[in-house]
């Protein structure tokens, strides 16, 4: 369980570096690169769609009709190192998705501490009985934790759906700056 969590949070939040090497100039390379990518309102087909520019990348594996905001980007930039061009970066989730997942998981974290306080610390009242018996409150400490587990759930889910994404953009990318 432990484990799962890990990989769930490294997953969300955590970044996996990699590096292109090309035997292209910087301007060939982000030209090449440029040439075979699709740009965001103009999505035709199945394949690399974002920006390429020499100091700054961003790309993602996209499939026209269908969308998936916790898929991986490709964020990164050109170098040239020891007269070699390298297109150095990593695969994140968007930052937005990151931000908006930290503090939904934040908020119903702290609900559900707050709603179990209430369920242990407020007494009775014995004006209102039903809402009062030991299985409301256990609802009631209970529901955000529910609310964890279903967006934890539909997360993973996401991450199912875009399996492949990193290993097809790390093969195109590679495939186009390999190619003279």
């Amino acid at each position: 369980m432990k484990k799962a969590l890990i990989r769930f949070i490294d997953k969300l939040f955590g970044k996996d570096w990699v590096e292109f090497h090309t035997p292209l100039s910087t301007q060939e390379a982000v030209e090449k690169l440029s040439q075979e990518t699709q740009t965001w309102p103009l999505i035709l087909r199945t394949g690399l769609c974002g920006s390429v520019k020499p100091h700054r990348v961003r790309l993602s594996w996209v499939i026209p009709m269908f969308g998936n905001s916790w898929a991986p980007f490709f964020y990164g930039a050109f170098e040239t190192a020891n007269g070699q061009t390298v297109l150095k970066g990593y695969f994140a989730v968007a930052w937005f998705i990151r931000v908006f997942s930290a503090f939904w998981l934040g908020s119903v974290g702290l609900m559900t501490v707050v709603f179990l306080l209430l369920a242990i610390f407020i007494p009775a009242q014995p004006s209102n009985p039903p809402a009062d018996g030991i299985a409301t409150r256990i609802v009631i400490a209970l529901g955000p934790l529910v609310m964890v587990i279903f967006f934890t759930g539909l997360v993973q889910f996401c991450f199912w759906l875009s399996r492949d994404d990193k290993k097809k953009m790390t093969n195109r990318i590679r495939e186009i700056l390999q190619s003279p």
